[in-house]
């Protein structure tokens, strides 16, 4: 009776702050490296790194990816994420070729150098964080994040309001 298991909690990941995001945007732009240029489109887009071998522009509008979430033998399902602003501006200095050719593994290595205080998926939860932010729907970004529109994942799991966001809204709660 005294004896208590122990109870496993799962981490989760952490959206980047807008500082650190800016810092390694900067860092992406200086290096000229493919592997910048890779996280500036992971960060961009919120793929997971196994997904960036599947990466297609399409029409200049669009980001198709096949997910890398396959289960039990289910068929492979393709997702469509609209070209945002901020990715635009960066089309121009990523090679999509050259990016695909990296190794996830490494990608990752090389992410923790850069910032050894978050991890590669990190980029991912500062997508889905930073579209929630800027007010664009629940159900639109678990869309473009392959997440069941009716599921809570994307708000529970990947969604990290920063305390200056969260201060700005508040202002809205006035009636």
């Amino acid at each position: 009776e005294k004896i208590k298991p122990p109870v496993y909690e799962q981490e989760h990941g952490q959206a980047l702050t807008k500082e650190e995001e800016f810092r390694l945007v900067e860092k992406c732009i200086a290096s000229g490296s493919k592997s910048g240029a890779a996280f500036l489109f992971i960060l961009y887009t919120g793929i997971r790194r196994s997904e960036l071998l599947s990466a297609k522009i399409i029409d200049d509008k669009w980001i198709s990816i096949i997910c890398a979430k396959q289960r039990n033998g289910r068929k492979e399902k393709n997702r469509m994420i609209p070209i945002s602003p901020r990715l635009r501006q960066f089309l121009p200095l990523l090679n999509l070729d050259e990016i695909r050719s990296l190794y996830p593994n490494r990608l990752s290595r090389t992410f923790k150098e850069w910032c050894p205080e978050h991890h590669l998926h990190d980029l991912r939860h500062t997508f889905i964080t930073r579209a929630q932010e800027c007010g664009i729907s629940r159900e639109l970004v678990s869309l473009w994040a392959g997440h069941k529109a009716d599921n809570t994942m994307t708000s529970n799991v990947y969604t990290h309001f920063s305390e200056e966001y969260q201060l700005q809204e508040i202002k809205r709660f006035d009636y």
